[in-house]
């Protein structure tokens, strides 16, 4: 004769089973995105609870009648790009709420950025979504940027132009464009 205790976490974007430390309310943490190699620690109030990976999902049974703070931090050094800001939620006994974040990997990419006449765009402010730099006097220039995201370049009073990096050649999370034509 035995005895098992297990839970079933149903929410609007997850189902997840428990059977240790059982609650009645849960979470369900999910990362997903590009950084398939990505791993993290999840934080409930500064606790790390658990760990999930890219691509997975992760419950987390806990007590109601409580407002909780979760946060990812990655397991490793990595070059992975997700919003690392603490998400507040407050659970009551029944309740299952899922949180989801998004992991893209990026890369810092060198280039020298020119202008369509093939003239360098020298002391410019370099722009993407993952970072900000500025071109020397040469126009080259060293940034963050994920895959597929533009470069935005602007000097001044001159008009603003973007960079559209090709299919990059990433060693060691770094990539050279060489001269990058910006339009």
């Amino acid at each position: 004769r035995g005895r098992v205790q297990a839970g079933l976490a149903i929410g609007p974007d997850a189902i997840a089973l428990g059977a240790r430390d059982m609650e009645q309310s849960a979470l369900i943490v999910s990362v997903d995105g590009d950084a398939r190699e990505a791993s993290f620690d999840v934080l409930v109030d500064e606790v790390v609870r658990g760990r999930v990976n890219a691509g997975r999902k992760l419950s987390l049974f806990v007590p109601g009648y409580r407002t909780y703070k979760v946060r990812l931090v990655p397991t490793a050094a990595s070059t992975v790009s997700y919003d690392a800001a603490a998400r507040e939620v407050t659970l009551y006994p029944g309740n299952v709420q899922a949180l989801g974040w998004k992991a893209e990997p990026y890369v810092t990419v060198f280039a020298q950025a020119i202008s369509a006449t093939g003239a360098p765009i020298a002391n410019a402010l370099v722009e993407t979504a993952k970072g900000v730099a500025e071109t020397d006097s040469d126009g080259y220039f060293q940034v963050d940027v994920r895959q597929g995201d533009p470069i935005t370049i602007s000097k001044g009073d001159e008009a603003t132009c973007k960079i559209h990096l090709p299919k990059l050649t990433v060693r060691n999370d770094f990539a050279s464009a060489g001269k990058a034509v910006c339009r």
